[in-house]
């Protein structure tokens, strides 16, 4: 058929253009209304559509031919040899368009026959008028049929999805710009509305009427703004509003003029848009935000657009308290709320540039009302907004940073500082926004080169202690990473040492550091403390920590000058300073035992490993006595005694401290030596009556003179050892006391004595103790068999019997003088009861006291003489007792 048309064609350009042209279309209607019924069952066949009716198949071949033939008025002369010029008829399709304008589906096949012939025949304001009338009734009568509803070609805005890729205004854009491109065939319009496809045919008239420079463009525009007027608009509905909004943008975008697009937010003005229902705000407010991306695109001055836009979320926040608005109404406020905040996000997201216009939108005024007044359990979905709203200017908008950074500092930063301070900081999905927002302000900072105000920034939310630990660490751990960065502390020592003092204490509070960590020991400040050993789990920050701490103690004791050393030391007393504020908290309750066992693990360590470092004479403030306060001699009272808990952990880490302590130079210092002897008396006693009885597996005072014990001692642990036991001696073997306290006692000096493996200080040890081990066999030997106390006998037996290890002859006649002291003094008040305790050294320890006979003979005599009462019988008895053993014992 259509093959058949085409010969007819042919055959009528030998005619006159003035006669068979002319008639030509109302030819091919004439014929169409006698044969169509006849083609319509193999045509619908060949081509793949379905026709109903003569309209459908007239308005398909006419589209079909219209393309291969000029339309009337053009230049023959430039004519294609194929192409021949013919009239238009759009007459036609005037009478098709009265008879089916009732019928959609035939109404939708006319408007796209409308939409393609526009391409190709004369310019018809006829045509447009005739349906721009039928689609205005049906926008004003607010008639309910599927003419104007929206299909899934063009989302509608009234059903807010935040999760829809519909959502975004410049997708919506981009499909109301897709009607400016013509539709090649009727099936594919079968997924639009009648509506839709007018909107093709507008689009299709005005890119023609600008393309001819046509007057018509003019009664184009005043068409829609005499229908479309202020009372006439004003009682659209929600779905008219749509429309109408989505016909003056094709017309606007269609033109090459600004005046169309600059008069639609006039025409669409609400002043009662604070009573509007919550989609109509919605839809109002996409529609302004469509209008800015296209005033950006053409360059349009958008300052009085902003502007309108800020007075609708002015009138948003009013709806934002309990008191004004029902629960109801206050959710729904909310809602739209937060639809506005992402109009604006995907507005500052989907821009290619921002000028300063633009950040009219972030009005501090506006902005600090809501943070007031919008209540805290609601305010996560307003930080989210700022939030997203400064990382978008952090990652892109070079040219505008500066400004940016003064504004969104200058709306945000002083009202969200304030809300904080009030905040309760427990809430950690809120303080953790709050350090996300003043994480981007910081990385904005450094970007626009705003060195100052990014120093003030890290000061403020890194190191202040108003701030939560955990809401620092937050902090720090969004920036670290970046190389700006890490450029601009490692530039500035004295951030970068608070860098690792805020690390120290977050590890030490078990807050989630890996990150953190991860990246400060890429700082060369660090990681020269962190080579070797590493970790065998390099996620365990804890184990970093001791690595650094280590490290640390072993350059400061390699310091290859005093200088070095001295620097060294400062950088540790600024690295842990607020070790000890830090933990007193936790100490004093005593109930985070994970947290405190990670404290006196760290807290030991930095005492073993850097105790000169902690420690200096001339400085009242040094970290080592306020750590000794505080873990190992903490203040108590009878009314107030140590937890339990907390006495666990001394009892258990005592050791370790004392180790480190005992480091130090004991001789020339005084106050070190006094602190070790105020540790002996507030534990010493209690430890050892623990582990007497077995609660306790080891005796931390035993492990802390471990060292002394080895077979080649240093000297510190030597200094160490005569201190502690002198100390020991002047206080815990003085009698009369309590015979349990001193049974503890002896069983911890035969157990040093025991463990000890070098003869000078087994020598030394003895020699400080073995006259008071006498004097204890002697008060036993001075009671009554049943009124001796248990053990102490036993345990000072064996202790004399370590003299048999002694194996240098000056240790021997030290021991041997103390002997011979302990008889001269004592002699003189129990007369022969040291004859007797001497017979017990005889049995433990013989070469002790045959080598000493001859002079206990001697003191006895003397004390016989001085009494002057002549023959001191049980004297003389004790005295021929102890020989007799004494000659048995050097018999073989």
């Amino acid at each position: 058929m259509k093959e058949s048309w085409v010969i007819m064609l042919q055959i009528s350009k030998h005619n006159s253009y003035n006669t068979t042209n002319k008639t030509f279309w109302t030819l091919i209607t004439q014929h169409l209304q006698e044969s169509h019924q006849q083609a319509i069952s193999s045509l619908q066949k060949r081509w793949n559509f379905q026709w109903h009716g003569g309209d459908d198949f007239q308005t398909w071949l006419l589209t079909s031919l219209a393309p291969l033939y000029w339309i009337s008025g053009d230049d023959g002369e430039n004519m294609f040899e194929l192409k021949q010029t013919v009239p238009d008829s759009w007459q036609s399709f005037q009478d098709m368009i009265q008879r089916n304008k009732t019928d959609e589906r035939k109404l939708q096949t006319i408007l796209w026959g409308c939409h393609r012939l526009a391409e190709h025949w004369q310019l018809n304001i006829a045509i447009y008028n005739s349906l721009l009338d039928i689609f205005y009734q049906d926008i004003v009568n607010k008639k309910d049929n599927k003419r104007t509803r929206q299909k899934k070609t063009l989302p509608s805005i009234t059903n807010y999805m935040r999760t829809s890729e519909d959502l975004s205004i410049t997708h919506q854009l981009s499909i109301l710009k897709q009607f400016n491109k013509p539709m090649k065939s009727l099936q594919e319009i079968q997924d639009e509305t009648p509506f839709e496809t007018f909107l093709r045919f507008v689009s299709a008239t005005v890119q023609k009427a600008v393309h001819l420079e046509a007057p018509q463009i003019s009664q184009i525009k005043q068409r829609v703004y005499s229908k479309f007027h202020k009372k006439c608009i004003a009682d659209l509905d929600l779905q008219g509003i749509e429309n109408l909004f989505q016909l003056l943008l094709v017309i606007g975008l269609g033109c090459n003029t600004i005046d169309v697009m600059m008069r639609i937010p006039t025409l669409l003005n609400h002043s009662d848009f604070q009573q509007k229902s919550i989609a109509f705000k919605k839809q109002y407010l996409t529609q302004h935000f469509i209008l800015l991306m296209i005033y950006k695109e053409r360059s349009m001055e958008i300052k009085t657009l902003v502007n309108r836009i800020l007075v609708l979320f002015k009138n948003l926040i009013v709806g934002t308290s309990h008191q004004k608005c029902s629960k109801e109404q206050y959710q729904q406020n909310l809602n739209i709320l937060s639809f506005y905040f992402e109009l604006v996000q995907q507005y500052y997201d989907e821009n290619c540039y921002i000028q300063e216009a633009d950040l009219i939108l972030l009005n501090t005024n506006i902005y600090n009302t809501l943070l007031r007044t919008l209540p805290e359990h609601h305010s996560i979905t307003l930080y989210n907004h700022i939030a997203r709203v400064i990382l978008v200017f952090v990652q892109s908008y070079d040219s505008i940073k500066e400004k940016a950074f003064t504004v969104l500092y200058e709306t945000f930063h002083d009202q969200l500082y304030n809300t904080l301070s009030c905040l309760n900081q427990q809430n950690q999905q809120v303080v953790g926004k709050f350090m996300d927002i003043f994480a981007s302000l910081t990385m904005l900072a450094l970007k626009s080169e705003s060195a100052d105000a990014a120093e003030t920034l890290i000061s403020r939310y890194a190191f202040t202690e108003d701030i939560s630990l955990s809401a620092r660490c937050l902090f720090i751990t969004k920036l670290i990473s970046l190389d700006s960065y890490k450029t601009f502390i490692e530039q500035k020592q004295e951030l970068f040492e608070k860098h690792v003092t805020t690390w120290i204490s977050c590890v030490l509070m078990g807050l989630g550091t890996q990150l953190f960590t991860k990246q400060l020991s890429k700082y060369t400040r660090v990681s020269q403390y962190l080579l070797q050993p590493r970790p065998p789990d390099e996620n365990d920050c804890f184990a970093w920590l001791v690595l650094f701490i280590e490290n640390l103690g072993r350059v400061f004791s390699n310091a290859p000058t005093p200088t070095d050393a001295l620097t060294l030391k400062l950088i540790i007393g600024t690295y842990f300073g607020s070790l000890v504020k830090l933990s007193e908290p936790v100490l004093s309750e005593s109930t985070d035992l994970a947290t405190m066992k990670r404290l006196y693990d760290v807290t030991s360590c930095l005492v073993r490993k850097c105790t000169k470092a902690l420690y200096s004479k001339t400085s009242p403030n040094c970290l080592l006595p306020q750590i000794i306060d505080s873990f190992i001699l903490p203040i108590c009272s009878s009314k107030k005694p140590l937890p339990e808990k907390r006495k666990e952990f001394i009892f258990k880490y005592l050791h370790l401290f004392l180790n480190g302590i005992s480091s130090m130079d004991l001789k020339r210092d005084g106050f070190i030596a006094r602190r070790i002897r105020e540790i002996t008396n507030r534990y010493f006693t209690d430890i050892s009556i623990a582990h007497f009885r077995k609660k306790m597996e080891k005796n931390p005072f035993l492990m802390s003179l471990g060292s002394s014990c080895v077979a080649n001692p240093n000297q510190p642990s030597r200094d160490y050892r005569s201190l502690f036991l002198t100390h020991i001696k002047s206080n815990y073997t003085q009698l009369p006391q309590d015979h349990q306290k001193l049974t503890s006692t002896l069983s911890f000096l035969l157990q040093l004595v025991s463990a000890t493996k070098n003869e000078d200080e087994l020598c030394a040890t003895l020699e400080i103790f073995i006259g008071r081990i006498l004097y204890f066999i002697l008060s036993c030997d001075n009671v009554k068999k049943s009124e001796e106390p248990p053990h102490i006998r036993d345990f000072s037996k064996n202790i004399l019997k370590n003299i048999s290890r002694l194996t240098k002859a000056d240790s021997h006649q030290r021991i041997q003088n103390e002997m011979l002291q302990f008889v001269k003094v004592h002699i003189n008040r129990y007369s022969e009861v040291p004859l007797k305790v001497m017979e017990t050294v005889c049995i433990a320890h013989s070469p002790s006291v045959t080598n000493i006979y001859r002079k206990i003979e001697q003191i006895a005599m003397d004390e016989e003489n001085r009494k002057g009462n002549g023959v001191d019988h049980e004297l003389r008895n004790a005295l021929k007792k102890l020989n007799t053993l004494v000659e048995a014992m050097r018999k073989p």
